[in-house]
């Protein structure tokens, strides 16, 4: 069975974090024996495989990646916009060379980000067969942000080329559904909807409990933090909705923790200079290798977790298979996650409620 995968993230190398779920599933799909294609914008043109994947690179280097498309505009209007417009250029391309070209149609076809990989990325495309779309957020944010008609439009094109429509989590799903003004429509759209969380995969190192252990003592000598105080770490890119000052306030309030931040973004200037005055127990280690930063969330005492706008965040749920506590503020599906894992500690979005969460992990021994 041949399968083309549509993507506007993907790793541009082993390490890289963005979009590392869907290399999980190119992966998991290759390993059934299937023959993957993804087309990916990221790299210059280039045809790649790896770990059985047959990746299409389309160019991009320029318009995508971390901080995001729309802040690489920000920045580089001009730059970041001629990329932008001469990647779409070559992505209908490649998709029409690998859907509806000589090789014949795939037997199935996913497409991640409802916008821009199902609309307009399959507009103009005729293809009969299966055609499985992944909602995962920043995506279901851009769609709501439309004007009504807009979106009506968008949700209209989506319901007539895709065969099923899977949301990351429950809160993207009520929130998109319940936006639509079409009863009709709508019906449609439940009718092809469900919700699964993004896959994830860690190496046996990781899951090593005794190797973890080990690396636990280093990282706790790296930073020089006793062993009667906590490892916290915060991931995840530094905007103002993650809310990384909470996580430095609440650290300073409880005492006897130390904050490590792991993520880039425009915020990092303004954080680091607020961390000067809570004498040294905020560091900034800016963006890791992905298994690097996963062997520092095992051997930390906590996730915190502040974040105000979340779907299915994938640090939460690796810390929890790392067996790694989590204190949050309940941003999309935390909240419901938090109803059967007792681990996962969901308080109000205020320093002092976090601080509180991270006296009773001290108080109980939580850490080495």
């Amino acid at each position: 069975m041949r399968v083309v995968i549509l993507t506007t993230s993907y790793p541009r190398a082993d390490g890289d974090a963005g979009g590392h779920f869907v290399a999980t599933q190119a992966r998991l799909l290759a390993d059934e024996g299937q023959h993957v294609q993804v087309i990916a914008p990221g790299r210059q043109h280039t045809v790649e495989v790896r770990d059985g994947v047959e990746i299409h690179w389309v160019g991009g280097a320029t318009a995508f990646g971390v901080p995001g498309v729309m802040a690489r505009l920000r920045a580089s209007p001009f730059g970041a916009g001629l990329d932008l417009l001469r990647t779409s250029r070559a992505f209908r391309e490649k998709r029409d060379q690998l859907i509806g070209g000589a090789e014949g149609a795939p037997e199935r076809v996913l497409a991640h980000w409802l916008v821009p990989s199902v609309c307009p990325g399959l507009m103009g495309l005729s293809y009969g067969g299966r055609v499985e779309a992944f909602a995962h957020g920043g995506d279901v944010r851009l769609l709501l942000a439309l004007p009504a008609p807009l979106r009506e439009l968008a949700l209209r094109e989506i319901a007539r080329r895709v065969t099923s429509l899977c949301f990351a989590s429950h809160s993207l799903a009520e929130a998109l559904l319940g936006a639509g003004t079409e009863p009709r429509l709508v019906q449609e759209l439940e009718a092809l909807a469900s919700v699964a969380a993004p896959p994830i995969e860690l190496t046996p190192e990781l899951r090593n409990r005794e190797a973890r252990a080990a690396e636990r003592i280093l990282w706790r000598a790296r930073f020089g933090i006793p062993d009667d105080e906590l490892l916290v770490v915060t991931m995840g890119r530094l905007i103002e909705s993650k809310r990384v000052d909470l996580a430095m306030e609440a650290v300073s309030r409880a005492g006897r923790s130390h904050l490590v931040v792991v993520g880039e973004g425009p915020l990092r200037k303004k954080l680091q200079s607020d961390a000067a005055r809570l004498g040294g127990r905020v560091r900034f280690l800016g963006t890791l290798e992905r298994t690097r930063a996963l062997h520092l969330l095992g051997s930390s005492d906590v996730l915190l977790h502040p974040s105000e706008l979340e779907a299915a965040p994938t640090v939460v749920r690796e810390a929890r298979f790392l067996g790694v506590p989590v204190i949050a503020c309940g941003a999309g599906d935390i909240a419901r996650w938090s109803l059967s894992d007792s681990e996962i500690r969901c308080v109000a979005r205020d320093a002092g409620s976090l601080a509180c969460e991270l006296q009773r992990l001290t108080a109980a021994g939580h850490s080495v």
